[in-house]
């Protein structure tokens, strides 16, 4: 626990401060441990127990990030210092757990991505592109990539789809913008390729 905080710090209370503090321990906890299933089949019995508690620690650190997330107040929400470390920790663990070969991993990160898109959307604008383009359309796209993931995926996207005023921020943001991807229309795109 932090008792002092100077004001080069940026918080403006400890206890601001030690959230910013186990909030970012969280984030670099879930980008520890297995990402598939390979990795807990394949394992000598120490790396199996070893590799389990990774995955239990995984998932419980997703499990708080979420609900972090999702009743996160303003000051959490606006922070420069909590934004900070979503783009630099928590965007990265998600990249690597959103096409993780464990179901719940997979699972939570995609309800995270979700929370993210709720009450983080004004400052990830860029983080947002590279998740649509680099893993939830190529995802969709790939026929490699399990039913599993693809229904996941398309869960996301259902949910995105539902909030009229976050379709039409996704279009004037991404679409309506020449320097960024059309991820309105390839989110369209990838549900009509689904349906064939």
């Amino acid at each position: 626990v932090v008792s002092d905080v100077s004001e080069s710090d940026g918080f403006k209370s400890a206890s601001q401060k030690d959230a910013y503090l186990i909030f970012r321990a969280l984030c670099k906890l879930s980008m520890k441990g297995p990402q598939d299933e390979f990795d807990l089949l394949y394992s000598s019995r120490t790396d199996l127990e070893t590799n389990h508690v990774a995955i239990q620690n995984k998932l419980l650190s997703l499990e708080l990030i979420l609900h972090t997330l999702k009743n996160a107040g303003p000051c959490f929400r606006k922070g420069d210092k909590f934004t900070e470390v979503i783009r630099k920790y928590l965007c990265m663990s998600l990249l690597a757990n959103c096409t993780s070969q464990v179901p719940r991993v997979t699972g939570l990160s995609l309800q995270i991505f979700v929370a993210l898109t709720e009450n983080f959307k004004d400052h990830l604008k860029t983080e947002f592109e590279i998740f649509f383009t680099s893993i939830f359309l190529k995802i969709l796209e790939s026929e490699n990539s399990s039913l599993d993931h693809k229904a996941r995926v398309l869960e996301v996207f259902h949910t995105i789809c539902k909030d009229p005023t976050t379709l039409v921020e996704f279009f004037t943001n991404y679409d309506c913008d020449l320097d960024s991807t059309d991820v309105f229309k390839r989110i369209v795109d990838g549900f009509t390729k689904t349906v064939k």
